[in-house]
């Protein structure tokens, strides 16, 4: 029997975009929700092997270090439990606003 440890890490990044239009002041179109799937990477520092020592009568071993990689890996997905949706409402477009007052200055030459 024997004892030893290892500093281990881990890293975990989510980005989701999330997309919210409404309408202007009387306007009429309207989109809510979360547009797209999320992004997620993660790192995660893993034992590969130990190395240890050992002499006659081999009655223990001495830990001497763990092997430690730390392979990363990336999906992409869309989960409706999560609360990923997107809602598309239909309907009319406000009318422009006109604009009022002087007219424009003429760009000089």
């Amino acid at each position: 029997t024997t004892s030893g440890s290892v500093t281990m890490t881990r890293e975990e990044t989510t980005a989701r975009l999330a997309l919210t239009l409404g309408n202007a002041p009387g306007g009429k179109f309207q989109i809510l929700g979360y547009a797209g799937p999320a992004y997620v990477t993660v790192k995660q520092d893993l034992v590969d092997s130990i190395s240890y020592t050992d002499t006659y009568p081999y009655d223990s071993v001495t830990f001497t270090r763990a092997n430690t990689s730390g392979p990363s890996k990336t999906a992409v997905g869309f989960d409706a439990k999560r609360g990923d949706q997107v809602e598309i409402v239909n309907m009319r477009f406000a009318p422009p606003e006109v604009a009022t007052g002087p007219p424009p200055l003429p760009l000089a030459a």
